[in-house]
């Protein structure tokens, strides 16, 4: 019987392996000499600790790929899903491994686990899709700056003080879709509503999930689609099409 998706484009055969978990597409090079470096060639990565025994066959999977893979390929999308206990070790691989992606022009980014927030983290020119979960946030090194990212979600986020939440959003110029979910400040700092006047103008699209006091109402007054899982103020919503 003929083998035909081996007779398929490299392009099509890479689409297709960027819907399987990195670890699963490389296995796909032991089916023959076509697929053996093909899985390299992929523009989509994702890693979810789940699938290894511990973090140090999870990072020295990324550390090999990063090795195997030729330098000029980008690489769109990146996945990094960590739930094992944070060390120090951990933190010097993960800010690696964000570094690495972050040059070679990123899109999409999702960082899931109990770390820091990666320093590379703050300024992209390529990136349109930000998720981070389970991230403290102690500052940022440089300016925070995100010209094209359009969706950002912030799920169990500890900010060292309120004013790194505002930098966050200060930078993301064209923002149209947020949500937001346990965020929180380590010292205990109750933001200014005024602090975050003119922010995110562009904002289509909310998904509140925190406290008044975090994320102020008069943020997101004149979204079109808004969902909240706490009640407030719904009245100062202006132009408001659909509450959830």
């Amino acid at each position: 019987m003929a083998d035909r998706i081996s007779e398929l484009h490299d392009s099509i055969l890479c689409h297709i392996l960027s819907f399987l978990p990195t670890k699963h597409a490389a296995t796909t090079s032991i089916l023959s000499k076509r697929w053996k470096s093909l899985w390299l060639s992929v523009l989509t990565l994702d890693f979810d600790c789940k699938t290894f025994q511990d973090m140090i066959c999870h990072g020295y999977s990324v550390h090999q790929l990063m090795l195997l893979r030729k330098i000029e390929l980008p690489i769109l999308s990146f996945s990094f899903n960590c739930i094992y206990g944070h060390s120090i070790h951990n933190q010097n691989d993960i800010n690696l491994f964000v570094s690495y992606v972050m040059n070679r022009g990123i899109e999409n980014l999702n960082i899931s686990g109990d770390m820091k927030l990666p320093p590379s983290i703050h300024s992209c020119k390529t990136l349109k899709v930000l998720k981070l979960k389970g991230i403290i946030v102690n500052g940022f090194s440089h300016q925070v700056d995100f010209p094209v990212l359009k969706i950002l979600h912030l799920k169990r986020i500890i900010f060292e003080r309120h004013e790194l939440l505002v930098k966050l959003l200060s930078g993301c110029h064209i923002l149209e879709e947020l949500e937001t979910k346990y965020l929180g400040f380590r010292n205990g700092s109750r933001v200014p509503a005024k602090e975050f006047d003119g922010l995110l103008p562009s904002l289509v699209q909310a998904k509140i999930s925190c406290p008044d006091s975090i994320i102020p109402l008069h943020l997101v007054c004149d979204v079109e689609s808004l969902h909240m899982e706490q009640e407030l103020q719904l009245q100062l919503c202006r132009g408001l099409q659909l509450v959830i």
